[in-house]
């Protein structure tokens, strides 16, 4: 090899090297700053779970309410169903107020099923508190308390019925 060939790769080199440089200098301070920006990932990432966490309590509060207006929903369609028998009943209730005698029949509701059922006041007057108890429940009333006197199961049943004793 001779000498010009030798300064001319060792030049080579040397400017390889330096154009490595030039080429690298404009992202130096990116790299220095590569701490910065890992730390500011991990703050977005830790802001990222803090809004989903957020966002899911959101919803279950959401659901808890959405849950809380189908129970007043579902408590009102109740209360307008008993208003509407109760509107049904009425027909029946004022032809029963007027019976005066122990062997006229009572009228029933048409859609009471085909159980043991009092004729007349009279017949009324002497259920037991177990036939009251199927009666009560076939007129889907309130349920009488266990342990209630005979005559509160007959009270509860003549006002559905609008029978007067």
């Amino acid at each position: 090899m001779t000498a010009t060939t030798e300064i001319f790769i060792n030049t080579a080199e040397h400017l390889c090297a330096a154009a490595d440089g030039i080429a690298l200098a404009p992202i130096l301070p990116v790299i220095q700053k590569g701490d910065q920006i890992i730390q500011l990932i991990g703050e977005i990432r830790a802001d990222q779970q803090a809004i989903r966490a957020e966002i899911r309590s959101e919803i279950q509060a959401i659901r808890a309410d959405q849950q809380a207006i189908r129970d007043d929903f579902k408590a009102l369609e109740d209360q307008v169903r008993a208003l509407n028998r109760h509107h049904d009943l009425l027909p029946l209730r004022l032809y029963n107020s007027t019976l005066r005698h122990d062997s006229t029949p009572i009228r029933y509701p048409p859609d009471i099923g085909k159980i043991p059922r009092p004729v007349t006041m009279g017949d009324l007057r002497n259920y037991t508190s177990e036939n009251c108890k199927s009666l009560i429940e076939q007129l889907k009333l309130q349920e009488v308390p266990p342990g209630s006197r005979v005559n509160i199961f007959r009270d509860r049943i003549a006002d559905c019925l609008g029978v007067t004793f």
